[in-house]
């Protein structure tokens, strides 16, 4: 969504629509989108951003939520499967380097659902956290 705005702000309809296509073949699991749907955006996206009603969006201030992550204190419990998707591992890793005050855990033998895979081992953790704190 920031590609979008950023481009709709500097009125760039050639890489505007080249985003849009491409945001539309992903969503339709096309490789290419047909020359008719092609040139219709085209066209519909010239008229939008050149047209004489259209106000320029302001530049807006783009959230960046991860850079505050050192800024929590507060107790987090990070529990994720052992074999969950590696992107799933690697989020929860970034997330225990940059929580100050927060505990990982990997419950083996588990995908993405350790709270339904392995309940015991999962709530073990879970009665630890809210008991003791950060461990």
């Amino acid at each position: 969504m920031t590609d979008y705005v950023e481009l709709l702000q500097k009125g760039d309809t050639t890489a505007l629509a080249a985003h849009l296509k491409t945001l539309n073949a992903i969503g339709s699991r096309m490789r290419h989108l047909p020359d008719a749907v092609d040139q219709y955006v085209d066209a519909r996206l010239r008229e939008y951003v050149q047209g004489p009603g259209l106000t320029r969006l302001p530049r807006l201030a783009v959230p960046r939520p991860l850079d505050s992550l050192s800024t929590l204190t507060l107790p987090t419990l990070l529990l994720v499967g052992g074999q969950d998707h590696t992107y799933i591992q690697d989020n929860a890793s970034y997330l225990k380097k940059h929580l100050p005050n927060s505990s990982l855990h990997t419950i083996q033998k588990t995908g993405h659902l350790p709270n339904m895979e392995q309940p015991r081992r999962y709530n073990r953790l879970l009665y630890r956290f809210l008991k003791d704190g950060n461990e």
